[in-house]
């Protein structure tokens, strides 16, 4: 027992370095880990980073609310909801030039104008189609202005789409990547290193072509918005003697035509029997010379 005592106590010393050196070498180790400053980095942390801890006093932008923003945060207060309005309406009529000049008159009179127009005839009918773009604030009484207005009405559907939170979204991620186009410009003008130079300059060519898509978007929707759409179908149905008028020239050549077709028509249907009328002729000439002997 004494002997064993002796043993480990000569060695717990060598016990102890080892302990010791274990712990530098792990020290050395994780400090290689632990958080440096990097200019990319630091900008890919600010868009990243929640919104709460960059509005906080003790966040890393500190309380100056220069940070990225939230969607809730940018629907404080409530922005007034976004409607997308679109009607669709088709019309009978006796005079399609006629209804096309009422329709012409009533578009003034509420801010209106066409954007496309389409005239067509067919067999039965002859038609006009037009997109019409009117303010969002005169699209009820434009609609009832034109259904009103004489027409027979085949078919009227309106339909109302509330955009509001895509609109929002898209607002925020404007001024989110807005403010990333800043701080890699901030950036870029203390960068001394040539390979940060070139990861800021790419981040910041990215964020800024994704800033110009996020601004079509918006356009998009705004003109949407503002400017409601309206697509009007007018139609004039041709009565019998309207739809395929002939004179007697055209009646007679229709006849000669027909005519002509039938017989070609005969001649390849007996050209396509011709094994059948060979077999038919030898068999009633051998019954011909036998019926006479």
């Amino acid at each position: 027992m004494k002997k064993s005592f002796q043993t480990l106590f000569n060695i717990l010393p060598l016990i102890v370095q080892l302990v010791f050196i274990a712990g530098f070498f792990w020290y050395i180790k994780n400090s290689s880990n632990l958080p440096s400053f990097s200019p990319v980095a630091d900008a890919n942390y600010a868009e990243a980073a929640p919104a709460a801890m960059k509005g906080s006093s003790g966040g890393a932008e500190g309380g100056d609310g220069g940070g990225l923003m939230s969607s809730a945060e940018a629907g404080e207060p409530v922005v007034k909801a976004k409607i997308i309005k679109t009607a669709r309406i088709n019309l009978s009529t006796d005079k399609l030039d006629e209804g096309k000049k009422i329709i012409a008159q009533i578009l003034p009179e509420f801010k209106a104008y066409t954007i496309n127009e389409e005239e067509g005839k067919d067999l039965s009918s002859l038609h006009l189609s037009m997109t019409i773009r009117v303010p969002a604030d005169q699209f009820d009484a434009l609609v009832s202005k034109i259904i009103s207005s004489g027409f027979i009405i085949d078919n009227k559907s309106t339909q109302m789409s509330d955009v509001t939170e895509q609109y929002i979204d898209v607002e925020v991620r404007l001024k989110n990547k807005k403010i990333l186009i800043e701080k890699y410009t901030a950036l870029l003008s203390k960068s001394q290193k040539i390979a940060d130079t070139l990861e800021i300059n790419r981040q910041l060519e990215s964020t800024t072509a994704e800033y110009e898509a996020l601004e079509g978007q918006m356009k998009y929707l705004n003109n949407q918005i503002a400017l409601s759409t309206v697509d009007l179908y007018i139609v004039q149905r041709l009565a019998p003697t309207e739809q395929n008028p002939k004179s007697f020239l055209s009646e007679l050549s229709y006849q000669i035509k027909s005519g002509v077709n039938a017989l070609r028509e005969t001649l390849l249907f007996l050209f396509g029997l011709w094994p059948f009328i060979i077999i038919v002729s030898i068999a009633g000439f051998f019954a011909y010379r036998r019926f006479k002997k």
